[in-house]
């Protein structure tokens, strides 16, 4: 076993501890005044009408993004804010516009980024499901029922693949150049 120190020795550290905690305390005193920064998580499976922790994170960038602009309101000194996005899948169904003050100040940043070693993965469209066989290989689905009836998109993918649109005229494969819109034979 260690020996106890003796008082000599109690005595000779205390000073130099009372120092340390002096100039600690000093350091630690602007992060004190001004607060940690604003803590957001954000997840594919969360909910906005969550409070955005991490046990019930939000569940898009914009809420966080409105989350820390109301918070910046209702506070004289704004500390800055993380926002840790949560590994997964993010289908994006509005743009997400961070503008000059989305980004803080120097000594107040706002920062987004992946929650520890996860991946998020934002992705700008919006998966489209429940395919059917039409006719002679080609499949149809509803886009009105899945929510798309007012959107109009130019690109559809497939297994990753980007796929033809359907066209009148229908596309030609020996006119790669214009498809068969202006082939003459």
């Amino acid at each position: 076993p260690l020996p106890f120190p003796d008082a000599e020795y109690q005595n000779t550290t205390r000073p130099k501890m009372r120092g340390f905690h002096l100039l600690l305390l000093v350091l630690a005193a602007p992060v004190l005044a001004i607060g940690a920064p604003l803590s957001y998580v954000v997840a594919p499976d969360g909910d906005d009408a969550n409070p955005g922790t991490i046990e019930k994170p939000f569940a898009t960038v914009g809420k966080a993004r409105n989350a820390i602009l109301a918070a910046r309101k209702k506070v004289a000194e704004f500390p800055g804010a993380v926002v840790e996005i949560r590994g997964g899948t993010y289908y994006l169904r509005e743009t997400v516009v961070l503008h000059e003050w989305d980004s803080g100040t120097p000594d107040a940043p706002i920062v987004y980024r992946a929650y520890r070693e996860e991946k998020p993965v934002l992705v700008g469209g919006w998966p489209v499901t429940e395919f059917a066989p039409f006719r002679d290989g080609i499949l149809q689905t509803d886009l009105a029922a899945q929510g798309f009836g007012k959107f109009r998109f130019r690109q559809l993918f497939l297994d990753g693949q980007r796929q033809t649109m359907a066209r009148y005229p229908n596309a030609v494969a020996d006119a790669p150049i214009c498809g068969g819109w202006a082939f003459v034979a």
